[in-house]
């Protein structure tokens, strides 16, 4: 369904899909994925972890890196920061403070860390709030 023009950092996408589980759109030019509110609000990204920009929290680089070592950091600077530190059942560290969870896509034989940015509500419950788009990329 084409629904609006989106664009992001100067690349665009003609259309926001509302099929695979709620509204979103892929700007793979810049490996970005957006992912939309029913009510058509921006309310999440998630960053390629091979063709998107490389995202720093505290000067940790969080695209495209080998997800044990993301690990014992998120533990660690949590714990430093006293901020909330979830897990999935599939082992999906989140943190509600920071705003994201990380998940991870392959790249060849190896899987690399994929941060996805959410509101906060989203987090409270990550598989009903983002669109199943996410959770099938792999």
């Amino acid at each position: 369904m084409i629904d609006v023009v989106a664009s992001a950092g100067g690349a665009t996408t003609d259309a926001i899909i509302t099929s695979n589980g709620g509204p979103w759109a892929r700007f793979a030019d810049v490996g970005l994925s957006a992912y939309y509110s029913d009510s058509r609000m921006l309310s999440g990204i998630a960053v390629d972890a091979i063709s998107g920009p490389q995202v720093l929290h505290d000067s940790r680089e969080l695209v495209g890196r080998a997800p044990s070592g993301y690990g014992a950091w998120i533990e660690n600077y949590t714990e430093l920061y006293d901020l909330r530190l979830r897990y999935s059942e599939e082992g999906i560290p989140s943190s509600p403070d920071l705003g994201f969870l990380m998940r991870v896509q392959r790249a060849g034989d190896v899987v690399l860390t994929r941060p996805v940015f959410v509101i906060e509500g989203w987090l409270d419950s990550p598989y009903d709030s983002i669109p199943r788009v996410e959770w099938n990329t792999f």
